[in-house]
């Protein structure tokens, strides 16, 4: 078919017509330009400017239907690249308006530009660096955020070369609070001095006294700081500290008790985790030791920021999301970056207005956790407003009235969390020596003279003995024994023990000591324990004139080398002995009264 115009009419004519044709589709056509394919590709290339040829290869022919050569794709895409420098220049030029149009329709909005010195002393106009910060973020830092400012830097990928930086805060529900950022050539002491400079104005930070930094080891920044907010309290990512220190020492159990020891709360924990470590391999700790330890470990910092953050994770993820405007122009950047901005806002109020209740669904949640894990705790009241908390060996002090705690998280955070106290280590004490006492360890107390004992029954002690008891010194008086007797035979006992002079035994002996001996002066005969159930007949009876013996004659008791040798008890060899020295001493006086 062929169609041209129809004169002035401003139709179009059939010129040519075949109804029926016998050509088929083509997947390669020589129409298929790169000024098509540029045009084509435009929106995609300037929204991503990493849109490789191949993806343009990959779009042609899923909804083209249509082949085309690699080299094409390079050329459609060179030819969108310089229309971007085109408009990279363009908005470069328009960015005095931008400014305008944003400081009208954002009033308190702070957006300056610094133009180049050189370009100055040559009269153009050049571009250095550019500050923004509107006015709601302003508001966020005064009103809800905590007194900590998180600041990174990221390289832009597109025409647009330089620097990206950011200062990003935490507000009351830990959420992430974009407050200003600016572009610059380098990152450089200089340049960071400068934002930082901007910074303390803004915010009337002042020297820093009453906020806290965050950022990485870069050199620039740690200068700046010191110069612009010598106060400030400037904490190191601990992301960074272990890249570097981790270059020399890697592995899964070292990365563990690094972190540990970044998390401990209290020193004495920290040097607890950091023995661990050094326990794993000597130089490790030390050389972890080389990066000042109270710019990434909690145990410390500062109750000042009210978070014991350690890390740069909050720009880090900032700056993720923004990674599809640094490849764009300026302008466009700063819009797509405002409108991020102003995304979160908004997505905020929703959140809070989406509240049950006057506190936050994550404070809540907090809350409960805590209030979970105080069941195992016990409290011990110190009767004014200190208070012992403990859970198994470890325990902590609360103060009600300072809103302090002894596990220093209450001081970190603000928020109130289950506390543990770790036991201050203090040089170690060696327990004295136990001396390992002779014989078997007695259980039972020694009781005092006049001590009643623990049964029930009543004591003896004290009584008189009757005609069945014993004398005091283990033998016993027979029936016939009077009052008079008893007493004679206590006394004797008493002045003979005095007079020899022996010394009593701390332990009374459970053997006999004596044995009560009757005579019978008319038979002759002699009998040990008479009346008694033990009674025994030693002399049997016989027609001689008794010699008075001593109702309590007492026999010296065998010593242990004659025990061990007999196997006999020592009741039987005393009662053996004693019988000897009875008849012995019968059959002497029969001799004598015979010989008389």
């Amino acid at each position: 078919m062929l169609v041209s115009k129809d004169g002035d009419n401003g139709g179009l004519t059939i010129k040519t017509l075949f109804m029926e044709h016998y050509y088929f589709r083509q997947r390669e056509i020589p129409s298929l330009r790169q000024s098509y394919l540029a045009n084509y590709f435009k929106d995609n290339i300037y929204k991503n400017p990493k849109f490789t040829t191949k993806d343009m290869q990959n779009e042609v022919r899923k909804h083209l239907k249509l082949k085309v050569s690699h080299y094409k794709c390079i050329r459609a895409k060179h030819i969108v690249i310089t229309e971007l420098k085109g408009s990279f220049k363009q908005e470069f030029a328009d960015l005095p308006a931008y400014i305008q149009v944003v400081k009208t329709s954002n009033p308190g909005t702070l957006c300056e530009v610094q133009l180049s010195e050189e370009g100055r002393e040559n009269g153009i106009r050049v571009f250095k660096r550019i500050f923004v910060m509107f006015e709601a973020c302003r508001r966020n830092w005064i009103e809800g955020c905590r007194p900590i400012i998180s600041l990174d830097g990221c390289h832009l990928k597109g025409v647009c070369q330089g620097i990206l930086l950011t200062a990003v805060m935490r507000d009351g529900n830990d959420g992430v609070v974009p407050i200003a950022w600016a572009i610059v050539s380098k990152e450089n002491k200089n340049n960071w001095n400068w934002f930082l400079c901007w910074l303390r104005q803004e915010l009337n930070l002042e020297n820093g006294s009453t906020i806290t930094i965050v950022s990485d080891m870069q050199k620039g920044i740690t200068d700046a700081v010191q110069t612009t907010l010598s106060n400030a309290e400037h904490r190191w990512c601990a992301r960074h500290i272990y890249a570097n220190w981790s270059k020399k020492w890697r592995g899964t159990e070292l990365k563990k008790h690094f972190w540990i020891c970044a998390w401990s709360t209290f020193k004495e924990e920290f040097k607890q985790n950091l023995t661990k470590l050094g326990d794993i391999k000597k130089d490790v700790a030390e050389d972890l030791m080389k990066y000042p330890v109270q710019t990434w470990c909690r145990a410390y910092q500062s109750s000042r920021s009210c978070t014991y953050m350690v890390d740069n994770n909050i720009s880090e993820s900032f700056n993720a999301t923004l990674l599809d405007a640094r490849h764009k122009p300026i302008i466009s950047m700063l819009e797509d970056v405002r409108t991020i901005v102003m995304a979160r806002i908004i997505d905020r109020m929703r959140l809070c207005a989406a509240w049950i209740g006057e506190w936050s669904p994550a404070c809540m949640k907090l809350f409960q956790e805590a209030k979970l894990a105080s069941i195992g705790c016990k409290v011990l009241w110190n009767g004014a407003e200190g208070f012992e908390i403990g859970d198994g060996e470890d325990k902590h002090t609360v103060y009600i009235d300072k809103k302090l705690c002894t596990c220093r998280i209450r001081e970190l955070t603000g928020i109130t969390c289950r506390k543990f106290y770790k036991t201050e280590k203090l040089k170690p004490i060696q327990p004295p020596p136990v001396e390992a006492q002779a014989g078997r360890p007695r259980k039972k107390r020694i009781r005092a003279l006049n001590e009643p004992s623990s049964s029930n029954h009543l004591s003896r002690k004290g009584q008189e003995p009757t005609a069945t008891q014993a004398t005091g010194d283990g033998s016993h008086v027979t029936r016939e024994a009077s009052q008079e007797t008893i007493n004679a035979t206590q006394a004797s006992l008493t002045t003979e023990q005095s007079s020899q002079g022996r010394r009593q035994s701390k332990r009374p002996s459970k053997g006999l000591n004596g044995i009560g001996v009757h005579v019978n002066t008319t038979t002759g005969q002699t009998t040990i324990n008479s009346g008694m159930n033990s009674e025994r007949i030693i002399v049997p009876p016989q027609e001689v004139i008794s010699h008075e013996v001593d109702p309590n004659v007492r026999f010296p008791i065998p010593n242990k080398r004659e025990i061990r040798k007999s196997t006999r008890t020592r009741h039987q060899i005393q009662f053996n002995s004693m019988e000897k020295a009875l008849k012995l001493e019968c059959q002497l006086n029969c001799h004598s009264k015979l010989w008389d």
